[in-house]
């Protein structure tokens, strides 16, 4: 049965840094770009764009997804 998921792409608009401060106690969780990365289906997509109007936000979530990608690594 062919996969009928092969092609999937997840686009998220204004992604983000990456980290979300929760306001009752200023601790961070991950934002839905690094949960959409961490998650156990994220290998089933074909590719996942994360798009930012700040050339600055963008590049802190590219810095963190690339420390996650090397912390993923066996």
């Amino acid at each position: 049965m062919k996969n009928q998921w092969a092609a999937l792409n997840y686009v998220e608009i204004g992604c983000g840094p990456g980290r979300c401060l929760v306001r009752d106690d200023c601790s961070e969780i991950d934002g839905t770009a690094l949960a959409i990365i961490r998650n156990p289906h994220f290998s089933s997509l074909q590719k996942a764009i994360f798009i930012d109007a700040s050339p600055r936000v963008a590049e802190i979530l590219n810095t963190r997804i690339k420390g996650l990608e090397a912390a993923l690594l066996p």
